[in-house]
């Protein structure tokens, strides 16, 4: 296939300018996953479950409340379920048991379902000493499948963490659900693994990893699984969300489906959202996802009550001093702080820690960085300051004694010693009137799905004599430029005057492609 030169332009800024790589790319194809005998552990594992299965043993998944892990339970307990009847599930409370292997908890599984097999699923990574516990204390064996940074010392268990094989030179920056979805094949095949590539996909768009390589791949074919799916409760979702028979995009994921599936965990109990993937139950399911819906609004006025109240604190700090954020509030609620964290990124460009306080002037931070930061490395030379710290590069988590609060701040600014200008222009590309066509707003259509390390292309586009008109009688505003296309402006009503001004004007804009009454 023939691209614009434009087009090729910007693909050679991605990094891609061989004609073998660009196909790989525009059309991901499951034949180019990474091979899963590239990996360690997977086989150990396949071995140990088999086992489990074929002598009836007590089967428990130890998931997190976090969309990528309530993903994960789903996926791994479902494809069990139809192996043994031997297998339960438990998600954590994030208020009550907090993140990873909660041993109180543990006490609890081991008295009511006499699990002689735990297997975590996006979390256990770091719990060196709650897995000796169990396996030399309690007798349990485990199982650990995770895709966060392995630390120094490794639980001494079988590992399925992709990033424990990083040396090599694989694939490793799945999501928790994508580490689970690569399990299924190996324990199966590939058509078995993606029966589950719907729910695959919400984890892998919402849990903030890079939309490349075999991720790509998991996405790409993931939104069209998703508008496709079979899950009663997610099509309820869909319908909520308006998006019935329509495209699913990652816009929607991000920001409509995940936070309605994080809400529950963030307020509630999210061991509920695992039966939105396996119940045929329309009742029950009309019932969660109205509830759902109900607790992400009241989710997002809490984090619109975190934003604000942050907002106040950097009033008073000079952020072009500053290579970072880190705020605390003794007020705020654990449960939304990670989401007004990843706002304030949007808004400053910075990486950003939030603390919240828990109990005993101890905070629980979430913390989400930039392209070109890897937090995880950053945080993890100061480790000693924290009671509890795990995650990956784009997002962690950690919990943190009042008096090292000012300590963090210190180092981190030190350590993230890069220019951050709030100035994104250099993100931006330059497109003339000449550059915009039919044929070039298709070709950038391939390079959805956007997200993490694969952003929607932004442009600098220079005007000076358009002519705008208010759309009917909305806030919206529109140009039209040539027969090819127009501008739209939305919600830009108020600017309506500037913008018909004869002075020279340059405009961030994104390029899409629509057909209005059967035109393009």
């Amino acid at each position: 296939m023939e691209y614009s030169k434009k087009f090729l332009s910007i693909l050679e800024d991605l990094g891609y300018d061989k004609a073998e790589d660009i196909e790989e790319f525009l059309h991901p194809s499951f034949d180019y996953l990474e091979p899963i005998a590239n990996y360690s552990g997977f086989e150990d594992a396949k071995c140990r479950i088999n086992k489990a299965i074929e002598n009836n043993e007590s089967i428990v998944v130890y998931g997190d409340y976090d969309a990528d892990g309530v993903c994960s339970v789903a996926i791994l307990y479902d494809f069990l379920s139809k192996r043994t009847n031997n297998v339960s599930y438990f998600v954590p409370d994030r208020h009550r048991d907090g993140y990873g292997i909660n041993l109180e908890q543990i006490e609890m599984l081991a008295t009511t379902y006499y699990p002689d097999l735990i297997i975590t699923v996006d979390c256990g990574i770091t719990a060196t000493e709650e897995i000796r516990i169990i396996q030399e204390e309690l007798g349990i064996d485990v199982i650990v499948t995770d895709h966060h940074e392995p630390p120094k010392q490794l639980p001494e268990c079988i590992i399925v963490d992709p990033k424990c094989d990083i040396d090599k030179g694989v694939f490793a920056d799945y999501s928790g659900a994508g580490v689970v979805f690569r399990l299924v094949e190996c324990m199966s095949n590939l058509d078995t693994a993606l029966e589950y590539l719907d729910i695959c996909t919400i984890s892998t768009i919402g849990d903030i990893v890079p939309l490349i390589g075999d991720n790509r791949c998991i996405a790409s074919h993931g939104l069209d699984a998703i508008k496709n799916t079979k899950r009663l409760g997610l099509k309820l979702m869909l319908d909520k969300i308006n998006k019935p028979n329509s495209a699913v995009t990652s816009y929607d994921v991000s920001f409509k489906i995940v936070p309605r599936i994080n809400s529950a965990g963030r307020l509630g109990d999210a061991s509920r959202v695992v039966e939105l993937f396996l119940s045929n139950d329309y009742f029950l399911m009309n019932i969660l996802v109205d509830e759902l819906d109900n607790i992400n609004i009241e989710r997002q006025q809490m984090t619109d009550g975190v934003v604000n109240n942050a907002l106040e604190m950097l009033e008073n700090i000079n952020l072009s001093e500053r290579s970072a954020i880190v705020l605390a509030g003794d007020n705020w609620d654990s449960g939304v702080i990670g989401i007004a964290a990843s706002r304030l990124v949007n808004i400053f460009n910075r990486p950003t820690i939030l603390l919240a306080k828990d109990d005993n002037d101890i905070y629980k931070g979430s913390c989400r960085s930039i392209e070109g930061v890897n937090l995880y490395q950053v945080l993890s030379s100061m480790s000693e300051i924290f009671e509890h710290f795990g995650g990956h590069k784009m997002a962690c988590g950690l919990s943190i004694a009042k008096q090292n609060i000012a300590i963090l701040e210190t180092r981190l600014n030190e350590l993230i010693d890069i220019d951050l200008t709030m100035n994104r222009s250099k993100k931006l590309v330059p497109i003339e009137d000449a550059d915009i066509s039919v044929q070039f707003a298709k070709e950038l259509q391939l390079l959805e799905p956007f997200g993490q390390n694969n952003s929607e292309i932004k442009f600098v586009w220079k005007n000076d004599n358009a002519t705008y008109k208010q759309i009917s009688n909305t806030q919206h505003i529109k140009a039209r430029i040539s027969k090819d296309f127009e501008v739209v402006y939305f919600n830009g009503l108020d600017k309506l005057d500037y913008l018909n001004q004869s002075t020279s004007k340059e405009y961030i804009v994104k390029l899409k492609y629509t057909i209005y009454n059967n035109y393009d």
